[in-house]
């Protein structure tokens, strides 16, 4: 029974925590992921509603929105497409603070992009 013991001992401290880190480190669909936060250039505050996307000629390949509360958002790329670059665009105009610039990044593959972005000024 000792030899079982063993085994299951070797399993629970070898093997599984070598999974569980595959798991969280990669989504399962082998996807790359990019993720981050948006702030307002002045005053520091998080932006939430900004539309997030990877863009791929021309193309929305995933989007999604920033967070009320803290700005944050996370993308999920597929691998064998990528993307070009990351579009942040304001899509509600004034209603959560004002009105932002539309900015393009480059893409990276998984990385975190922390973005601020200017208020766009009546002329």
């Amino acid at each position: 029974m000792k030899w079982l013991e063993k085994g299951a001992l070797a399993l629970m401290t070898g093997v599984m925590p070598v999974f569980i880190a595959a798991c969280y480190g990669m989504p399962m669909d082998g996807s790359v992921s990019v993720w981050g936060n948006v702030k307002d250039k002045v005053s520091k505050n998080p932006i939430g509603n900004i539309l997030v996307r990877c863009m791929r000629s021309g193309v929305s390949v995933d989007e999604t929105y920033t967070g009320a509360g803290d700005g944050s958002y996370s993308l999920f790329v597929p691998a064998e497409d990528g993307c070009e670059f990351i579009r942040f665009e304001d899509i509600d105009g004034e209603e959560n603070g004002g009105l932002y610039q539309t900015k393009e990044i480059p893409f990276e593959d998984n990385a975190s992009v922390e973005l601020e972005l200017a208020e766009l000024t009546e002329k």
